[in-house]
C-alpha cells in the first residue's frame, strides 16, 4: 500500500519516497513513533509529490496529523524537535537552515 508505515520495517510506498523520517500519530505504532526511509538510510535525495527529484540539501520529515490533532500532538512535537536537534548536530546545520513547510 501507498504511503504504509510499518514499526517492523520502517517506510514502504510513496512516503518512503517523499520523506526521509515520518512521525506517527498512534495510527500505525506509538504516538510519535519515528520512521526512518531507506532513502535517509542510504543518503538519498526524496522524490517531490510531483515525481520529480528532489534537492540533495533538503532532509524531509513528515509529522501525521489527525482530526483530534490537526497540527499533531504534543509528543510528536517533542520528537520532531528532538529529532531536528540530533540532525542539526550530527549533520553540522546551522539552526536558522530549519524551516517548516506544509
Amino acid at each position: 500500500n501507498n504511503g504504509q508505515l510499518s514499526s517492523r520495517f520502517g517506510l514502504t510506498g510513496e512516503m518512503a519516497r517523499q520523506y526521509h523520517f515520518v512521525i506517527s500519530d498512534g495510527s500505525v505504532g506509538q504516538d510519535g513513533d519515528i520512521y526512518t526511509s531507506l532513502r535517509w538510510r542510504s543518503q538519498k535525495r526524496c522524490y517531490r509529490a510531483n515525481g520529480t527529484i528532489g534537492s540533495r540539501d533538503i532532509i524531509k520529515i513528515c509529522v501525521i496529523n489527525s482530526v483530534a490533532h490537526p497540527k499533531g500532538s504534543p509528543w510528536q512535537a517533542r520528537k520532531l524537535e528532538t529529532l531536528v536537534s540530533g540532525l542539526i548536530k550530527r549533520c553540522q546545520l546551522s539552526q536558522y537552515s530549519v524551516v517548516s513547510a506544509r
